[in-house]
């Protein structure tokens, strides 16, 4: 599979050749800004394709096992994040015999998550898997397993996946729907909506579960939940699980109570870094409201501002959750 790494091979090659040439010379920076170019594009084209290729497990020479010879099964290869944060939400793999839920990141190499410093960030502190092209270093006081790409890839899956991404059709394959039977495509359209009503279903029910009948209590978890649109549902969801809806109804009446319980428990009250009377006063009562009903904050790394719109920022929805 062609990678960047041959083009990195090349240039070394190239600059070894030409230890004369003075590294401040025109020809040498057209030649360093073309290198780096060209480097740039297959970086990003790669790690989408390591995405494409986890996320419809298009692998090969199973069984697929870590660089320590662990077994790996993927149960769910997770939700592909395009914000701030680990690759993929929510998945689920059984390494060796242990059933895991959480996190994964993806990088070319695995020196990538050194360079990141994405150990000293928070919010990959819960992956489960380091999936990576090239495990070249062994990052030390790491707790996850490391899956190593290149050895379960196709060779021609490279060629065909950069077919299908260069295509300027709307739909990718839709000169090839007409290959496909109408009987066969028509069915796969209906069962695809079906199991997205079930899934749908089946969530609603596990959560009315959770709140013991209580349909208001559930309402008041999906209202959350979607008040975070796709890239905040989560913390709305966690916010809602432990502020629940009967603490909420005690202080209906009293708006501030309320603003402080639903900032304090976001956990954003606290990293405010411009603070006047009215944040600290906030700040006061959910201390003591946090004391009196054992309350503690979510991880405030949780909440997405990247790539969104004013309007749309968590502090924004949470004063609007907070009004309703």
């Amino acid at each position: 599979m062609l990678d960047f790494f041959i083009i990195e091979e090349i240039f070394l090659f190239w600059r070894q050749r030409n230890e004369k040439l003075i590294s401040c010379s025109p020809e040498f920076l057209i030649l360093s800004v073309f290198y780096v170019s060209i480097i740039f594009l297959f970086c990003v084209m790669n790690e989408a394709f390591l995405f494409f290729a986890w996320k419809f497990r298009l692998f090969s020479n199973f069984p697929l096992h870590t660089i320590s010879g662990e077994t790996i099964e993927i149960v769910k290869p997770g939700e592909l994040n395009t914000d701030a944060g680990p690759d993929f939400f929510n998945a689920r793999v059984k390494i060796g015999d242990t059933l895991w839920a959480g996190n994964i990141e993806m990088h070319l190499k695995a020196s990538d998550w050194l360079k990141h410093g994405h150990q000293k960030n928070n919010a990959y502190h819960n992956i489960i898997l380091h999936v990576v092209y090239e495990a070249d270093i062994t990052i030390p006081d790491m707790n996850f397993s490391v899956f190593e790409l290149r050895h379960f890839l196709d060779k021609g899956l490279w060629d065909k996946y950069r077919k299908m991404h260069d295509n300027e059709s709307w739909i990718p394959c839709a000169a090839h729907l007409g290959d496909v039977d109408p009987i066969t495509l028509f069915s796969a359209i209906d069962r695809m909506l079906l199991e997205k009503l079930e899934i749908k279903t089946a969530a609603w029910k596990a959560r009315l579960q959770m709140q013991t009948g209580n349909w208001e209590a559930l309402l008041y978890q999906q209202l959350a939940s979607n008040f975070g649109f796709k890239i905040n549902s989560t913390p709305f969801q966690l916010l809602a699980q432990d502020l629940p809806y009967h603490l909420l109804m005690r202080y209906r009446e009293n708006t501030f109570a309320i603003e402080a319980l639903v900032f304090g428990q976001s956990g954003l009250l606290q990293l405010a870094k411009e603070k006047d009377a009215y944040t600290d006063a906030l700040l006061k009562e959910y201390k003591h409201l946090a004391r009196k009903h054992h309350l503690k904050p979510i991880d405030a790394h949780l909440w997405k501002f990247l790539r969104m719109r004013p309007m749309n920022f968590p502090s924004i929805r949470l004063a609007q959750f907070a009004d309703l």
